[in-house]
């Protein structure tokens, strides 16, 4: 009685397909759970009864290969690497080119009223933020260089003294058209 009693227990999980469900009565794979999972240590994928299997590198994301196949870890595709605010263009994740300066000290410059040529402001040399090393200013000028084509904010926080009832603007200036930038 004892020999079949063991026998018993020992095949009894073949007759069952040795499915586990928790929380369901009707299993579907080997291990069925209906409900929250928690893991508290690392989740290794692939690998066989004798090894552990891949518990992927920090920032790897788990990609499903399909039925029947193994998920592996992977490097989420189309993600920046570079520092900076990131924003969706055409569909594609990217990060925006960004400027922040200040100036080192007061400028000051008289321009000449109708003139077609910009007085260009100098003392930009307080770097706060350059995330793609495209700015150069020195005391008497300063520069950037887009990336790209498209469209960009352009914020100014600027005090502006005159004398004799003149109307000083201050923006952008394109080099390239020998013009101030277009404001839409």
């Amino acid at each position: 009685m004892k020999r079949n009693l063991l026998l018993g227990i020992f095949m009894f999980p073949l007759f069952f397909n040795a499915q586990v469900g928790v929380n369901t009565s009707t299993p579907q794979k080997t291990l069925h759970v209906n409900g929250s999972l928690q893991i508290t240590n690392e989740l290794n994928v692939g690998g066989s009864g004798a090894t552990a299997g891949n518990a992927g590198l920090a920032g790897q994301v788990l990609k499903s290969n399909g039925p029947g196949l193994p998920p592996t870890w992977e490097n989420m595709a189309g993600l920046p690497t570079s520092t900076g605010t990131v924003i969706i263009v055409d569909g594609e994740l990217m990060v925006a080119q960004e400027l922040m300066l200040q100036m080192s000290s007061d400028f000051s410059g008289t321009g000449t009223p109708g003139a077609t040529t910009p007085l260009v402001l100098g003392n930009l040399t307080n770097e706060i933020i350059d995330n793609e090393n495209k700015y150069t200013g020195t005391s008497t000028s300063n520069s950037f260089t887009v990336s790209q084509d498209g469209v960009y904010q352009v914020l100014m926080n600027v005090q502006i003294s005159t004398t004799n009832g003149s109307s000083p603007v201050v923006g952008v200036w394109d080099d390239t058209a020998g013009q101030d930038c277009p404001c839409k």
